[in-house]
């Protein structure tokens, strides 16, 4: 019994593979998760939710407020005309907008209900939850306080109206100095925060949008890892060797290689979103033209960057090794498999290295985002970048790496 486990001990020490994945890959989950939720040091800041403000009623209260939301940590404020604070929604720059509407400091004063609406991206219903609680307290803080002041007042005053003057203020002093803030944050004025979802047309199933964009690119890498992964497969079996000894040229090769993994790749975007269509009711016509350029340009990006993989390593199990944790980290900081805003603010800004961020982005673009072409075009025009860059390092170790073990 203890040979045949002493036997097994050695020979899961001589597997690398087993040994990554059974210690290395689960110490860099484990620290790039810590690092998400802030269990690093404690410290970890998340970076601001973006707010623009609309501040038609412009007065002192107003006013007030605007700053008090300014000294909110967890808040980036942005002033802004009503028209504009809307289109940076739909377009998804800003979070959400907040709109004082004239008349706000009367209404408040008076005790009646504050004209105020907060409209948000529809694309972000959990993240405006999280913001919520941030703007509530500040800005009930004051509406609550005045408000309630103004509505007790107005009581006593209609109720007593036949008191001295003297007395009436005497009350009206006592009443400034007791209404204390946990009361007025606890009274009705609460509830009174319109809340709006905008979105440019009704039922866009940004949850669905998500799941489909993050898994597609996720997977569609491992298969681009495990297409050039093939050119290994060829050098081990000996095939590389006679191909090479040709009259084919060895870049002929790697980008003849290269060519059908983009093939398959395009084949499986579309099966991909064809299923989410018929199966889940996706809307692919919402830019037909946007989608075929991110279909295009995401493809390339995962074909170049899996056969780049590819080229890294001396043997396949090298590559998988290699690819396994490359892919795993790119779809976590780039919200294939965690949402971004949950990310602290330094994992949000690593984010924007990694092919998933860029395809992602690109992908809510075409599929329910207001976003001008102009802005979009960003998106795939990085997409054909990544795929460039590593092409040419794919050829580069490729030649370096692989043919000089030929020449």
């Amino acid at each position: 019994m203890w040979e045949i486990a002493k036997k097994d001990l050695l020979l899961f020490r001589k597997d690398k593979k087993a040994l990554f994945l059974s210690f290395l890959l689960p110490i860099v989950l484990i620290s790039l998760f810590a690092a998400i939720y802030g269990g690093v040091d404690g410290k970890a800041k998340s970076k601001p939710q973006q707010i623009s403000i609309c501040d038609q009623d412009n007065t002192s209260l107003s006013a007030e407020i605007i700053s008090n939301l300014r000294n909110e940590p967890a808040l980036e404020i942005e002033l802004i005309d009503f028209e504009e604070g809307k289109k940076k929604v739909l377009s998804g720059k800003r979070t959400a907008l907040l709109c004082f509407y004239s008349g706000f400091a009367d209404s408040v004063n008076q005790g009646k209900i504050a004209p105020m609406e907060l409209f948000f991206d529809d694309a972000k219903k959990m993240e405006i939850g999280l913001m919520q609680k941030a703007l509530m307290s500040n800005i009930m803080r004051f509406v609550g306080e005045k408000g309630g002041k103004a509505h007790v007042k107005s009581f006593i005053n209609q109720k007593y109206s036949d008191l001295p003057e003297e007395i009436l203020d005497e009350i009206n002093r006592d009443i400034d100095v007791e209404f204390s803030d946990e009361a007025s944050t606890n009274s009705s004025f609460n509830s009174e925060l319109t809340v709006t979802a905008l979105s440019i047309q009704e039922n866009i199933r940004w949850g669905l949008i998500q799941a489909v964009a993050g898994t597609l690119i996720m997977m569609l890498l491992f298969s681009m890892a495990g297409m050039g992964n093939s050119i290994l497969q060829e050098k081990e079996n000996g095939t590389l060797k006679r191909i090479l000894f040709s009259t084919l040229s060895p870049y002929s090769f790697l980008f003849g290689k290269m060519l059908s993994a983009y093939l398959v790749a395009l084949i499986q975007i579309s099966v991909l979103l064809l299923f989410s269509y018929f199966v889940f009711g996706l809307n692919l016509f919402f830019n037909p033209f946007g989608l075929i350029i991110m279909v295009l340009s995401t493809a390339f990006a995962a074909t170049a960057f899996g056969t780049f993989i590819a080229t890294l390593g001396s043997t396949q199990k090298q590559v998988e090794s290699i690819y396994t944790i490359v892919i795993i980290l790119m779809s976590a900081i780039g919200g294939s498999m965690i949402p971004l805003f949950l990310m602290p603010d330094f994992l949000q800004k690593a984010a924007m290295v990694s092919i998933n961020y860029w395809a992602i982005q690109g992908f809510y673009d075409v599929l329910g985002r207001d976003n001008s072409w102009m802005e979009f075009l960003i998106k795939p025009l990085v997409l054909f970048g990544f795929g460039l860059i590593s092409s040419f390092f794919a050829a580069y170790f490729f030649h370096r790496r692989i043919y000089k073990e030929y020449k």
